[in-house]
């Protein structure tokens, strides 16, 4: 089985440092910790288009270190996103060590239905940035369930970077998320999902952080 290469965290790198060339066009900024900033993206390439959607967020009071455990470890995931996400490790002994083998659910509004998605994740540092890259897995590790829709993962990453003006305890956190959600889905409602749910995300992770600490 593949997993996830050195040059899916370069390509990585290289597509946040688009910015908004390269067809990217903004959707606006809202207000979380100090900013959001959203971009969207379509694939015309793809027999259907690809609406691909990037996010620029603060995090204010939070080392990179913590961010990333509290993003990527399925335990300390459930105990503070439950409401919204659930992980779930599965088998991951096909793939280099180092990458896991995750399987998600996504509870979204009752309008329409839950998705699930089975993806591998994998983490790697490349000078200061936390770059965490994740990528399609094997759909046979969890079987499809009645309850969800099984989505499709392209190349998709989160990097964690020290934020320049406070590098020690705040991070600056950008997102990219290039998924196929399957079934009937609107694309206005993509886009307003995607910046919901990163604006709400980054603000429950805030106030897991303080309360731990």
């Amino acid at each position: 089985m593949n997993g996830i290469i050195d040059d899916d965290f370069e390509l990585a790198l290289r597509l946040d440092h688009e910015g908004e060339t390269e067809g990217w066009s903004s959707t606006g900024s809202w207000m979380c910790c100090r900013k959001a900033r959203f971009l969207k993206k379509i694939d015309s390439e793809k027999e259907i288009p690809l609406h691909i959607k990037s996010s620029r967020i603060y995090l204010d009071g939070i080392p990179i270190d913590n961010c990333l455990s509290l993003l990527i470890n399925p335990d300390q995931r459930n105990a503070w996103d439950n409401g919204h996400f659930q992980l779930e490790k599965l088998d991951s002994s096909d793939y280099p060590l180092g990458t896991d083998l995750i399987y998600w659910k996504m509870f979204l509004p009752s309008v329409v239905k839950n998705r699930d998605m089975v993806q591998l994740t994998a983490y790697k540092m490349i000078g200061n940035a936390c770059v965490i890259v994740y990528k399609q897995g094997d759909d046979s590790k969890k079987p499809e369930s009645s309850e969800f829709i099984r989505m499709k993962t392209g190349l998709s990453y989160t990097i964690l970077r020290p934020a320049e003006d406070d590098p020690s305890y705040s991070t600056l956190i950008s997102t990219l998320g290039n998924n196929d959600y399957g079934g009937w889905l609107p694309n206005c409602l993509m886009g307003l999902l995607y910046s919901m749910s990163i604006t709400n995300l980054c603000n429950r992770l805030l106030h897991a952080y303080h309360n731990q600490h």
